[in-house]
């Protein structure tokens, strides 16, 4: 009896170890550190639907020939710039997982329980709803439910390792929706007292915009204005934006701001149709009102996402049919320590290498938290994902130098809350090498670099580009009815998308190729041109915290190549 027992006890365990050794582990990374702003409620008991994405592994040799042809398009000196292709190629080319992998990992979740199972229609990720413990069965793990009274949200986040069965393992990469926290980077309203610009008020309508910036005044400032006088939108162009999680927009906000500002009304197209709120959100405000710049016109897309996820962003981006957007900003992100693993920051960095392969811009909001980031002082500065991803353009920012600025007198320091420094994950690109050895010489030789144990030398540097961050001298917006001064990168990036938008009209206007990605070009017009920016030469980005980057002539990791001269920058386009 005892022996029959001993020998039942061995076989269960065997058939155990056997069932355990059948799964893996995925993005095994993660730390389950918790992230600030969030605290943890306990285990989930949460019966709502989730929904999540099973994003699809691309064999090494499809990325590394994705990767080859993403330089090709995108550098101005080779012969295949701008030689774009369709979706439907990327698709087949790069891509697009095998029928039979997605059948599989379809055809699994549905036995599995999941409901709402639809393969993507890139073929590069599996969608499904499911309840939070049906999911906690699928991938063998537990759910806690998080709050963030600072973002006024209650999310499922798993915080144990997540598996899946090995032959559907070998086919997904990672699952999308479930560890990743909210990244959101909402615009601030700038502290009282703020300072006061001698331009005059080009919001007669919205008397508190006095002495703030408006989009005449960005057009001003980044000599945009001598390319849009009879300005005729080229056929294909266009622009958007990404919103997450609450952050929508109210029409009566943007029918009142053109009004007040004497700029036609924006018309907007909800991609994901539900990108209008009741009220609007400050951020979300602020990246319309400063993209669409004067009402040119150029039509402008929402890509709304209840749930935050880079991933579900950058995925759609490439998925759409017909006539896309060509130029993209997007204000939100982590650090890359907060980021939920390495194969999640490579899954987004694949997905932003194919926007590129047709033709669009993709830019980042570099953060507002100079080089500490969102983790606050340290030991080591704190990189910010997407901003230290290769493949995107990340936009730092600038501030006055004046409390009261005027339109002749626009000179900038780099602001000590724009994110900015050298990625821990991602190496140098070849397209800003000569830049950042020529920064490290000059920062030595004038003894103002941090010390190399805060920061990684050989790691991918940003920002790229800067625009005004509105510390000193805020953007003025309407949001939930009333005029408010606001800054930040999330200023910064929708001011530059739209002068690139801009460009990209004189680009097909004369039947040449999108700008598409946009770093390579950059870097080689500021090193040939310098006159196609106006540079940053003084000023840190350590939020007035111990140590941090300072500008220095040319390219720096606190204000990029750094301000856009609009008009000087369309005499160098490719």
């Amino acid at each position: 009896m005892f022996l029959d027992t001993m020998i039942g006890l061995s076989l269960f365990s065997l058939c155990l170890s056997f069932a355990e050794a059948t799964r893996v582990t995925l993005e095994k990374s993660h730390s389950f550190a918790l992230v600030e702003d969030w605290t943890d409620l306990g285990p989930s008991r949460d019966e709502s639907i989730h929904h999540v994405g099973f994003s699809m592994k691309i064999s090494p040799t499809k990325r590394d020939a994705l990767e080859a042809f993403f330089w090709e398009v995108s550098d101005p000196n080779n012969p295949f710039y701008g030689q774009y292709i369709s979706r439907e190629e990327l698709v087949e080319r790069y891509i697009g997982a095998q029928d039979e992998d997605l059948k599989s990992v379809a055809e699994f979740l549905s036995a599995s329980g999941a409901v709402n199972v639809q393969i993507g229609v890139n073929r590069d990720i599996v969608f499904a709803d499911a309840t939070i413990s049906n999911l906690e069965s699928i991938l063998d793990t537990e759910f806690h439910s998080f709050h963030s009274n600072k973002y006024k949200l209650t999310v499922n986040r798993v915080i144990s390792p997540y598996s899946l069965p090995a032959d559907i393992a070998s086919k997904v990469a990672l699952v999308d929706n479930i560890a990743v926290f909210p990244g959101i980077m909402t615009a601030t309203f700038a502290e009282q007292p703020v300072g006061a610009a001698s331009w005059p008020n080009f919001c007669p309508g919205g008397s508190a915009c006095a002495g703030k910036i408006t989009p005449n005044i960005t057009a001003q400032i980044y000599n945009s204005f001598p390319l849009t006088s009879n300005f005729k939108v080229a056929e294909g162009n266009g622009m958007a934006i990404a919103e997450f999680q609450g952050q929508k927009y109210d029409l009566k906000d943007l029918t009142n701001f053109g009004a007040g500002c004497n700029i036609p009304t924006v018309v907007v197209k909800d991609v994901n149709g539900n990108g209008v709120g009741l009220t609007g959100g400050i951020e979300t405000m602020l990246d319309i009102e400063y993209i669409s710049g004067n009402g040119l016109g150029i039509p402008l897309s929402n890509f709304y996402y209840q749930d935050y996820s880079l991933l579900a962003f950058a995925t759609q981006v490439n998925a759409q049919t017909g006539v896309a957007p060509l130029v993209y900003s997007v204000s939100y992100g982590n650090d890359e320590v907060q980021q939920t693993s390495t194969d999640y920051m490579y899954q987004c960095n694949t997905a932003f290498m194919g926007s590129a392969t047709l033709g669009f811009s993709v830019l980042f909001a570099s953060g507002d938290q100079g080089v500490w980031g969102r983790s606050g002082v340290g030991l080591k500065f704190h990189p910010d994902f997407p901003a230290s991803s290769p493949y995107i353009t990340a936009v730092g920012g600038t501030d006055f130098k004046s409390i009261s600025p005027s339109l002749t007198s626009h000179d900038e320091d780099c602001s000590t809350d724009g994110g900015g420094g050298f990625s821990n994950t991602f190496g140098i690109p070849s397209y800003q090498a000569a830049a950042v050895q020529g920064y490290i010489a000059l920062a030595q030789a004038a003894g103002n670099l941090p010390p190399q144990s805060y920061w990684n030398a050989t790691g991918r540097a940003y920002p790229d580009i800067s625009a005004d961050f509105g510390a000193k001298v805020p953007y003025c917006i309407l949001a939930n009815g009333a005029w408010e001064g606001v800054g930040g990168t999330s200023a910064s990036c929708p001011t530059v998308a739209h002068g690139i938008a801009v460009l990209n009209n004189i680009q097909l206007a004369a039947g040449k190729p999108a700008l598409g990605f946009l770093n390579p070009w950059l870097y080689a017009t500021q090193a040939a041109h310098p006159d196609a920016f106006t540079d940053v030469t003084a000023g840190m980005n350590n939020q007035n915290l111990g140590k941090g980057f300072t500008a220095n002539v040319g390219w720096d990791p606190c204000s990029g190549v750094g301000t856009p001269d609009f008009a000087a920058m369309s005499k160098y386009l490719p």
